[in-house]
């Protein structure tokens, strides 16, 4: 009963109604595109960060991740064939593992040396690393030891092209100088120009003779499902009780992933609650309205024997019903404009970035069921003042006004 009166006064409306209904689509539809673009850029920053940089996991020596000045370079590596590592490789749920080995270097040329940080994996095994490298010339490695890939930026403060050769110096862990003649294989982009023109990858088996060594800096662990679970959590932990090593995970090594996701969820905060304010005003208005000028209806209603408690849930139910209609309207509506915004693929130049990025929305679920949170919350709240307003009418002069 209370349903079909408030259904029939929101058509007597008409005009104001469906202006309502528009803002309700329109917020909803900016909640949903705004978490739909943040969404799939920290999904991206996800994917790369696991398979292009850090893995699901990495373990390494807790004198590693201390940075211990005490402790001399060697005695902060990590040992691959160590019981520990082993132990953890073997476990059903790890796909592979592998090691990674960070150092700094001179690259020479006949014209110009260069000092950069090298990154070493094995091509080998990291397929997905070697899969997820933006090259912008060239192509990945082919399984021959002495070849190098640089960053673009490097690349090009070395002046050098794909095919040329350089010489590759460092420092070994006892102190002595080594140095190794590489083949430039080709160069990648990250998109960073900072990070372009300051850093080279190379065969983790050609860092580790330059370096003459067998340990690495850490040991990356892929896991077969896409996302770890806090059963694997706990098993990892229990191979690692006791022992020097202990793991961290690509979202604890991800510093900026982490500032950005904080970033778009004060963001997304603020423009949902601007949003949810015009929301407010707007369905405020229209009940405001609807109360004033039924206020003979409500006179009669209460004459004729309705408590304040039906007049009250009556214009509550109002509220929510104009909601409701709003937020059902807007979800394909939400879907199309995400749909349509990714067909268009605006470019985008991110902050710090050299590349552009197609913009793309993600039709995510739950930024469809956090708008109709907000939007059926929004008219809730609007329709408390007039509900209460009209509910607390006395009956004379609702009568009154009817004159």
């Amino acid at each position: 009963m209370l349903l079909t009166i408030a259904l029939r006064s929101l058509l007597r409306q008409g005009r104001r109604t469906a202006l309502n209904v528009l803002m309700i689509v329109a917020g909803f539809s900016s909640i949903v595109i705004f978490q739909g673009f943040t969404g799939h850029l920290l999904i991206s920053m996800e994917e790369f960060s696991i398979r292009g940089l850090y893995g699901h996991y990495q373990v390494a020596r807790q004198s590693h991740w201390d940075n211990d000045p005490e402790l001399s370079l060697a005695d902060k590596m990590t040992d691959p064939k160590s019981s520990t590592i082993v132990s953890l490789s073997e476990h059903p749920e790890v796909h592979y593992t592998s090691g990674r080995l960070a150092f700094f270097a001179l690259l020479s040329t006949r014209r110009s040396s260069v000092s950069a940080m090298g990154w070493a994996f094995d091509p080998q095994v990291e397929v997905h690393f070697s899969d997820n490298l933006m090259l912008s010339e060239g192509e990945a490695f082919s399984g021959d030891p002495y070849e190098v890939l640089l960053g673009s930026g490097l690349k090009t403060r070395l002046q050098v092209e794909q095919g040329h050769h350089l010489t590759l110096v460092a420092q070994t862990l006892d102190g002595a100088i080594n140095a190794l003649d590489l083949q430039v294989r080709g160069a990648f982009t990250t998109g960073t120009a900072d990070f372009d023109s300051g850093t080279f990858y190379l065969p983790l088996q050609t860092a580790q003779d330059l370096l003459d060594t067998e340990r690495v800096d850490r040991m990356m662990i892929m896991l077969n499902s896409k996302r770890s679970n806090s059963s694997i959590e706990t098993e990892f932990q229990a191979l690692l009780e006791g022992s020097e090593y202990s793991k961290k995970s690509w979202f604890e090594l991800n510093d900026f992933y982490r500032q950005v996701m904080s970033y778009f969820q004060l963001q997304n905060r603020l423009i949902e609650g601007i949003l949810m304010t015009l929301m407010f005003l707007a369905i405020m208005s229209t009940i405001s309205m609807s109360v004033f000028e039924r206020m003979g209806e409500i006179g009669t209603a209460r004459a004729l024997g309705s408590r304040r408690r039906d007049i009250l849930f009556q214009f509550l139910l109002e509220g929510l019903c104009l909601g409701a209609i709003g937020s059902a309207l807007a979800i394909p509506v939400s879907a199309w404009i995400a749909w349509t915004i990714t067909a268009m693929e605006f470019p985008l130049v991110l902050p710090g970035s050299s590349i552009t990025y197609p913009i793309e929305i993600a039709v995510l679920p739950s930024a469809f069921l956090h708008a109709t949170v907000v939007a059926l919350l929004a008219a809730l709240l609007a329709s408390v003042a007039p509900a209460y307003r009209a509910a607390r009418m006395q009956i004379t002069e609702a009568l009154r006004a009817s004159l």
